[in-house]
């Protein structure tokens, strides 16, 4: 197990996916298209969106959290306090902001 690996089941860590699978996966794939949009993200990224209810005290109760990964490897995360249903091209940031997405470190945040 590599620590890219840690780092992924850390960003996971006490969230859940929530029903509707099928209906996810479309808004999924609209949102990964947004993103590649946004951040001229070419077809060597990878882009990998779900939306989460979480488990922990505190924390909004649904998220729509994008994981990113640019050709060499390096994480990018961006998570939006919104169904992902409800996600838009206004909900992300612009993109100049793509490096201050860069996740370094451990991903569990008890803040948000």
């Amino acid at each position: 197990m590599t620590e890219h690996d840690d780092n992924t089941r850390a960003a996971v860590r006490g969230l859940r996916r929530p029903a509707g699978r099928a209906q996810a996966g479309a808004g999924a794939a609209r949102v990964a298209a947004l993103l590649r949009d946004r951040f001229a993200l070419g077809s060597d990224w990878v882009v990998a969106v779900s939306e989460l209810r979480c488990q922990t005290p505190g924390c909004p109760p649904v998220e729509t959290v994008a994981l990113m990964w640019d050709p060499a490897g390096a994480p990018y995360r961006l998570r939006l306090f919104r169904p992902l249903a409800a996600v838009t091209d206004d909900d992300l940031p612009p993109r100049w902001y793509l490096p201050a997405l860069a996740a370094e470190g451990d991903a569990d945040c008890s803040c948000c």
